[in-house]
């Protein structure tokens, strides 16, 4: 009986231990219950905002697994799914994981070349001078034009503005289009790269006329200054008669000295044409027409500057002539000099097709098309574009749609022009001349002739975005290797746990249990600033991992200012309740000032820093508000659910 007593008193003390064990739990969930509800609140939101990112690491491992077609095909057949991953997942910048760094410069002269209202001398000789002297200063050219004017004696408004306009007013509508032409082309730009794909590019303009662009992740870096320079601007035009546009290439070359031009069979430009030849079956669009050319020339001068490089004949396309790549560059610029286009027609256009018609041992062969100088229409009726694969040839297209009033003049366009040959042009290069086999109507047409389906998502996008204001060039261009942005993740991460690892077992040394739970608070912490990264769409860069170190040690410096004054609260003998309400109402102003002042640093550096500073700065101040956070909810919340226990005793070293 004894026994049992024994153990019937032991259970009945522990039955009392564990109901103040269950009131005091309860008093603790009633007093935090908001506190514990925001805790679990954000850690799962910042779970959630990290998710697309541990999927995308896993995508990765997919992918690796995948080649060639089969790669292909699952990136279709998932696009949607990954799209959204690429999209949500933590972004990195530049140098965490490589790619493309390009500094862009409209070219304002340009602009300002087209924005004049006539074209004779004196406005050339200006635009001239307006080279030479910003070529050398880097200064704004508008300013330039209005110098060179004013010390000439010019009134701009003759080519500018508004006739009774002065030099000064002409100066503000010049700075005006500027502005405007910029703000476009940026705009632009930013369409083209989120079409493209890259999901953290950086865009930014600097100084009148200058574009900074960043592309993390980019290695196809012919892909993306094709992308970045492209004019994007889209004409049909009919054939010229080739009988025409030869004999004033004739008359040209002539003039260059070649006065030997006898007829002579090539049969070089008939097998070339033979490897050209092509179906381009789209809606209304047939193959292309076997176009008539005078007999087969080819110069047997070796001085005569066209036909020596020019092999002319039939290429079945619609094409006058071809060349090699290396002559196709040498003739571009003896038609596009200034002094030759006079000898030239003025309602004949050369140019030379997007891409090369054969390959005869390793050397490309381009094909020449003498057109109509006014484009019959513009493709600036396009309200939609799609690459896809053709049905009829089961090669890359990009199909258009036009708007009502595109459809009735492409409507009318075609129907004027059945069984001609209709020359789809882009930024002056031939992509395809197929003959019109009907009237279309509807707004619905294609461009064929394309290599591959990247080429083809390419021409999609420069279609949609529309057409530069002004020509693009590439001005600075410096590339990241990823082993480069690999290294450099590493080196960060190593960082990172080192100093995190080193704090954290300090903190346990000096502090026991208390340390504990400022480390668990420091894994909260950076969690949390991985997951608002995450969803405010912010960019990991390596200044910001040294902020996310560098928050490590403020978070703990919170936890170290509310100890130190537990333990002096200890001390006087105090309730542990009273002890940490002192602690940490005491702590909270030396926490508050040091965190406000460190926090508004952020503000301005992130104001008026640039890249990598930004970069430092965005973690900073997220570090910040999550490290007070951390330390003054989320420890609290812990140390009271200790407490709420029976016999509680807290270890603080």
């Amino acid at each position: 009986m004894q026994s049992f007593g024994r153990k019937t008193g032991n259970l009945l003390t522990s039955m009392t231990g564990f109901r103040h064990f269950h009131k005091g739990n309860k008093d603790h969930m009633k007093q935090n219950g908001f506190k514990i509800f925001s805790i679990v609140a954000i850690l799962i939101m910042a779970i959630f905002f990290l998710y697309p990112t541990w999927q995308d690491g896993e995508l990765k491992k997919t992918l690796n697994t995948l080649s060639g077609n089969d790669s292909l095909k699952y990136i279709e057949e998932n696009r949607e799914k990954i799209e959204s991953i690429e999209d949500g997942r933590l972004k990195l910048g530049l140098d965490l994981q490589g790619g493309m760094y390009v500094v862009l410069e409209v070219d304002l002269v340009s602009l300002l070349e087209k924005l004049a209202k006539s074209q004779d001398e004196r406005i050339d000789s200006m635009l001239k001078v307006v080279v030479q002297r910003t070529n050398l200063s880097g200064q704004d050219p508008v300013i330039e034009l209005v110098k060179v004017a004013n010390e000439s004696g010019i009134q701009l408004s003759r080519y500018y503005g508004n006739i009774k306009n002065d030099n000064g007013e002409v100066q503000t509508y010049l700075e005006t289009q500027r502005d405007d032409a910029v703000n476009r082309a940026l705009q632009i730009i930013r369409t083209r790269i989120d079409q493209y794909g890259v999901s953290e590019p950086s865009i930014t303009k600097q100084g009148a006329g200058r574009i900074i662009v960043e592309l993390p992740g980019v290695t196809d870096e012919k892909r993306v200054r094709k992308l970045l320079k492209s004019t994007a601007l889209l004409e049909f035009k009919l054939l010229a008669k080739p009988e025409e546009a030869i004999n004033a290439l004739k008359g040209l070359d002539e003039r260059l000295g070649a006065a030997d031009t006898t007829s002579a069979p090539d049969t070089t430009a008939q097998a070339l044409a033979a490897k050209a030849q092509t179906q381009d079956t789209t809606a209304g669009i047939g193959p292309k027409a076997e176009t008539a050319t005078p007999a087969d020339t080819r110069t047997a001068n070796a001085k005569s500057p066209i036909f020596s490089r020019l092999q002319v004949g039939n290429t079945g396309s619609g094409a006058i002539g071809v060349a090699t790549e290396f002559e196709r560059d040498a003739l571009t610029k003896i038609l596009n000099a200034h002094e030759n286009q006079k000898y030239l027609p003025a309602n004949i256009a050369y140019h030379w097709s997007a891409k090369a018609i054969a390959n005869q041992n390793g050397v490309k062969i381009f094909a020449l098309y003498a057109l109509e100088k006014e484009a019959s229409m513009t493709g600036g009726s396009i309200v939609d574009a799609k690459a896809t694969i053709g049905q009829m040839m089961n090669t890359p297209e990009v199909t258009m749609k036009m708007d009502p009033e595109g459809a009735r003049e492409w409507a009318i366009l075609t129907g004027a022009n059945v069984d001609k040959n209709l020359a789809i042009v882009l930024d002056n290069t031939v992509f395809s001349a197929p003959r019109i086999k009907q009237k279309i109507t509807g707004g619905n047409s294609s461009i064929d002739g394309l290599e591959n389906m990247e080429e083809a998502k390419d021409l999609e996008n420069v279609l949609k975005a529309g057409a530069l204001p002004a020509p693009v060039n590439i001005v600075q261009e410096r590339t990241v290797g990823p082993s480069l942005g690999a290294d450099s993740i590493q080196s960060g991460l190593w960082s990172s746990i080192w100093a995190l690892v080193i704090v954290a077992l300090v903190m346990i040394f000096y502090y026991r249990t208390a340390g504990l739970l400022a480390n668990l608070a420091l894994i909260i912490n950076l969690t949390v600033i991985l997951g608002v990264l995450a969803a405010f769409k912010g960019t990991l860069t390596l200044p910001g991992i040294a902020g996310m170190v560098l928050t490590i040690g403020m978070a703990v410096d919170a936890n170290v200012l509310i100890y130190e004054r537990i333990r002096e609260e200890l001390m006087t003998g105090k309730t542990l309740k009273a002890t940490l309400d002192a602690g940490y109402d005491k702590a909270w102003s030396a926490i508050f000032d040091s965190n406000i002042t460190t926090f508004f640093t952020g503000v301005v550096l992130y104001a008026f820093g640039i890249g990598p500073i930004q970069g430092f700065a965005l973690t900073l101040m997220i570090g910040i508000v999550t490290s007070v956070f951390t330390a003054i909810v989320v420890t609290r919340v812990i140390f009271d659910y200790i407490i709420s226990r029976p016999n509680a005793k807290l270890s603080i070293g």
